[in-house]
């Protein structure tokens, strides 16, 4: 409290006004980005919700149609022709776990 005594003897009454109407703005610029941000949310809230209704209307149209995967007991199975004779051998790395993303090692390993 001392402070702002000591703070206030040393302004002059103009200065406390400048200082007054800067604090002012400042707030009401802090305001105006609250508005934006709660508007930004308001519309991230929407789109997860509308996620999630997709997800539901996705999963209530199967439950009306349940189908079992794979081809039906007996179904001659068909696959690809082995080539005859290897042509190229191509090595294939990859830099990022397609699961997790993550960087992959010499000696990754999954526990």
């Amino acid at each position: 409290m001392k402070s702002f005594v000591l703070l206030h003897k040393e302004k002059s009454h103009d200065e406390l006004v400048q200082d007054l109407w800067e604090l002012e703005l400042k707030s009401r610029e802090q305001k105006e980005r609250i508005v934006e941000l709660e508007a930004l949310l308001g519309k991230k809230n929407a789109l997860d919700e509308h996620k999630l209704f997709l997800k539901a209307d996705r999963l209530a149209k199967r439950a009306l149609h349940p189908k079992t995967p794979g081809q039906k007991v007996g179904h001659a199975g068909v696959t690809r022709e082995k080539p005859a004779e290897i042509d190229r051998i191509v090595e294939q790395t990859l830099k990022k776990c397609p699961d997790c993303n993550e960087r992959l090692t010499r000696f990754s390993h999954r526990i």
